[in-house]
């Protein structure tokens, strides 16, 4: 996906700026079907990964504790969910890709605080830098064309 989302990001060059892309945004209609698409999901995948954690793989990640067992299971469902959204956004140049990967990184540093995955919020954390950092680039880039 990332190959072929690079190859049709640079069959749009913007007019005033090669190296950078023309985007586009959703409608209004396209936001509520993909969020009820993301709600959809995360309640079926959700309710397999906790089945699958329950009856076929026991873990004792949570200590015995199966409520919060089940509150990551459905986390981990909304991310998958979210990163599903992400790529289908950067694939047809959707510009709320950077709400859900946003999205994404902070359900998955709750996922690592949950599980007691302390060390991997520094990952969390490079993720949060390199998306903000890209966010403002695109941002400042959009107000700027759109004065010209």
């Amino acid at each position: 996906v990332d190959i072929i989302s690079y190859v049709n990001w640079r069959r749009y060059p913007d007019r005033y700026k090669k190296e950078i892309t023309q985007v586009r945004g959703l409608s209004g209609r396209q936001e509520v079907l993909v969020i009820l698409g993301i709600l959809a999901w995360t309640l079926v995948f959700g309710t397999i990964v906790c089945y699958v954690t329950e009856h076929i793989f026991v873990t004792d990640l949570f200590g015995g504790n199966r409520d919060l067992e089940v509150i990551v299971c459905y986390l981990d469902a909304l991310v998958s969910a979210l990163d599903i959204a992400n790529g289908t956004f950067i694939l047809m140049r959707f510009k709320e890709q950077w709400f859900a990967w946003y999205l994404e990184v902070i359900v998955d540093a709750v996922i690592w605080i949950l599980s007691g995955q302390y060390v991997m919020l520094a990952l969390t954390v490079c993720y949060l830098v390199n998306t903000t950092y890209g966010y403002v680039k695109w941002n400042n880039y959009t107000k700027i064309k759109n004065k010209v």
